[in-house]
């Protein structure tokens, strides 16, 4: 099975009236660039998650995580999720909701599991086939918006690709970015910090199921 080298080193608000202006400042400046989207939804969907994730609930706590990792597990084989606007597909996390509008329309779909945890997708197209040209737009996304994630270059199943993890307010990132054909495809895996390292290996592997 291809593999992700990665270094070991390890509201929509009710009735939203206004963005905020720091989120228009980010449109204007980098509007053709998705990966604006990807930061500013996950950064909502921090927001929106204020209240701390409790793992309270003891043995049937633990035991609702223990069979939703065996689920996702044997759930790697399971049919193709097809995202048609865009022609790519995944193998979606088992039994996990599918939102097809994408955390309010950041993204072209979004995985929603237990406890807080979701992975979202996009794919964009854009006016360069230039992987250097990606990373440097990301690096001045995360300036213009003031957040660090700690950008890595690594190789994403036969692709160059940009590996970034951030920790948020209650919650940590895992991101993956690459080029394909003038299309710019980002991955994002978003974890409550308890959960986020016992959920990555599988969802790595999930990841591994995406075609662009």
């Amino acid at each position: 099975m291809k593999s992700i080298k990665v270094p070991n080193a390890s509201y929509k608000r009710k009735q939203r009236k206004q963005k905020p202006y720091w989120m228009d400042s980010v449109f204007r400046i980098a509007l053709p660039i998705l990966g604006v989207m990807l930061v500013i939804g996950i950064i909502l969907d921090a927001q929106m998650l204020r209240k701390k994730i409790k793992q309270g609930g003891g043995r049937e706590n633990e035991a609702r995580i223990v069979a939703d990792l065996q689920r996702l597990t044997l759930g790697l084989t399971a049919p193709r999720y097809e995202i048609e606007q865009k022609g790519t597909s995944i193998v979606p996390p088992a039994g996990w909701s599918i939102d097809k509008n994408g955390n309010n329309g950041y993204f072209d779909v979004t995985f929603r599991g237990p406890q807080g945890l979701d992975l979202s997708i996009s794919a964009t197209s854009v006016n360069y086939d230039d992987f250097a040209k990606l990373l440097r737009e990301i690096e001045k996304i995360e300036i213009n918006i003031g957040l660090h994630t700690h950008i890595e270059k690594i190789d994403f199943c036969g692709h160059p690709a940009i590996f970034r993890t951030c920790e948020l307010m209650e919650k940590k990132l895992f991101i993956i970015d690459f080029l394909e054909n003038r299309t710019a495809h980002h991955l994002i895996f978003s974890a409550p910090r308890e959960l986020y390292e016992r959920y990555l290996p599988v969802i790595k592997e999930t990841m591994k199921s995406y075609q662009p």
